[in-house]
């Protein structure tokens, strides 16, 4: 379970779904119940997402700064992926994104 009876409005937020990347989001508004409101929807202060039921549960917990930076790589990592347009790199640039992924490929001892 999540206590989130210590939580600011401002204070980040890490949201974990079972259907939707974790994210970070910030408490916009605390009421006097000690629900959480926050873009994504009101959260009790247990940190479960009020109206979700047992198959679609989301959970609110504060973020830790590994959680940002998890989220944030992972963000990266998905820009990195999706990336269709190689043949407009130049082949300085290519030379440098292959050099970095050489560094961290299986079976080099860099």
């Amino acid at each position: 379970m999540n206590d989130l009876t210590g939580v600011k409005v401002g204070d980040k937020l890490c949201i974990v779904s079972r259907f939707r990347e974790k994210c970070i989001v910030a408490a916009d508004r605390i009421t006097p119940s000690g629900r959480v409101i926050t873009k994504l929807g009101e959260f009790n202060p247990n940190g479960r997402m009020r109206g979700a039921t047992g198959f679609d549960s989301t959970w609110a917990c504060p973020a830790t700064e590994d959680d940002i930076a998890g989220v944030h790589r992972y963000r990266l990592v998905q820009k990195l992926t999706g990336f269709r347009l190689w043949e407009k790199l130049s082949a300085e640039d290519l030379k440098a994104a292959s050099e970095i992924i050489a560094k961290y490929a299986l079976g080099n001892s860099r």
